[in-house]
């Protein structure tokens, strides 16, 4: 009788992890209140090749981006503010429209942000990571707030 207790016991374990392991994955989640909130840049892909994020003393500002609930958004590139908009359509469609104050001093890493970022049309969320894509470029950033 013992014994059967003890497997009972472990399937029950087993069970349990496995729930837990299977909650604790995040899923996809392209629904536009998923976008709120602050991002920051952290490598993009540009005709196939990665991107990796320069060094800190290359920038004055980091890449950020952060999506209001009324539709605008804010943030900066490598070396300026900007503003702007967004619209979502469909489960995965954005459009974002962006203004600089200047381009003055950006890095090249500025440059890629500002020359994808009106060109994206598609995003996707996962692990707290925001993939927005347009064809073989992507910009890829993690929440920050």
């Amino acid at each position: 009788m013992t014994m059967h207790i003890w497997k009972i016991v472990v399937l029950f374990l087993i069970f349990i992890g496995c729930a837990v392991m299977g909650c604790s994955q995040e899923t996809l989640k392209t629904s536009p209140e998923n976008l709120l909130g602050r991002w920051q840049m952290v490598k993009a892909i540009q005709s196939g090749n990665e991107v990796d994020k320069p060094n800190p003393y290359l920038r004055r500002y980091e890449v950020e981006i952060e999506f209001l609930p009324d539709g605008k958004l804010t943030g900066t590139s490598s070396a300026n503010p900007m503003v702007g908009q967004y619209e979502t359509q469909s489960s995965n469609f954005i459009s974002i429209h962006c203004g600089y104050e200047s381009k003055v001093g950006e890095n090249a890493w500025g440059d890629l942000f500002a020359d994808t970022i009106e060109n994206v049309d598609t995003y996707k969320i996962k692990n707290n990571m925001l993939f927005l894509s347009h064809m073989d470029n992507q910009l890829i950033f993690q929440k920050i707030k």
